[in-house]
């Protein structure tokens, strides 16, 4: 298990805007707790539709991670970023993603923690 690498996986596909990729990251029975989210999202398909949902809010998506730490199956990723929207406006945004990995690596469990009314509404 690469905790590091699963990370950078993941965060390469939310910047491509990848749906599929992102819910790829994840183990069979992954799940979300994300303020996005309505409630806990979990297995293949609801995570593809919860990631094609959020991908299709965005034009483009520049985020990078940084201050990423790992202890065992356990990391937390800061993240950095600037949403454009359909409308063409961009704006910066910020969260931390606590990330909980099975022993081949993928994500069991993903907490996000950042504020999508807040960035949503700037760029719409």
């Amino acid at each position: 298990m690469n905790p590091a690498a699963t990370v950078a996986a993941y965060f390469h596909a939310a910047r491509a805007l990848d749906a599929g990729a992102l819910a790829a990251c994840f183990a069979p029975e992954g799940e979300v707790r994300d303020p996005a989210a309505p409630g806990t999202v979990r297995g293949p398909l609801a995570l593809k539709a919860f990631y094609g949902g959020i991908a299709g809010s965005f034009a483009r998506l520049e985020i990078r991670e940084e201050g990423v730490l790992t202890s065992g199956n356990f990391v937390a990723a800061r993240f950095v970023g600037t949403a454009t929207g359909a409308s063409g406006r961009s704006a910066p945004f910020e969260g931390i993603d606590l990330f909980e990995l099975d022993a081949q690596g993928r994500i069991l469990r993903l907490t996000g923690f950042w504020d999508p009314a807040a960035l949503l509404g700037s760029i719409a």
